[in-house]
């Protein structure tokens, strides 16, 4: 049985979920329909809009573009105890006034919207995200 979790960086992170582009992002990176139909409504130029997206998407994965990854989704297999990540989240410079974040999954960017820079999620659901009980006993068992 494989079960999702969603983990936080301010809620609960392992050092692994660093890296979590690398395990995400491909060669040959693929935008959804839902990246393709919001591009004209926020700047009509789809392809230049897009070309920039990767090119952000790519820079973050390799390190050369300062951001901060901070959500992944895990896939966690019970009877293997394999813990995949199967999603990252990303937040990088956009512009003077706006940052982009960035959804991914294994090969495609899934979604993106502008945000305020301002805006620093004081309002945080973190009942959405994984917390150990006890994290040290968790650090023990998944380390």
């Amino acid at each position: 049985m494989k079960v999702k979790t969603l983990y936080h960086k301010h809620c609960y992170w392992r050092k692994r979920y660093d890296r979590a582009l690398s395990y995400l992002v491909t060669d040959y990176m693929r935008v959804s329909n839902h990246i393709k139909y919001n591009t004209n409504k926020w700047c009509g130029h789809d392809k230049v809009w897009i070309n920039r997206l990767l090119a952000i998407v790519y820079g973050c994965a390799n390190h050369t573009k300062p951001h901060l990854l901070f959500e992944v989704e895990c896939e966690y297999d019970t009877e293997t105890h394999y813990d995949e990540i199967t999603k990252a989240v990303i937040r990088a410079e956009w512009n003077e006034i706006k940052d982009i974040v960035v959804v991914i999954k294994k090969g495609v960017i899934v979604t993106a919207w502008l945000q305020d820079k301002s805006d620093k999620h004081h309002t945080l659901d973190d009942s959405k995200y994984f917390k150990p009980r006890y994290k040290n006993n968790f650090n023990k068992i998944y380390g």
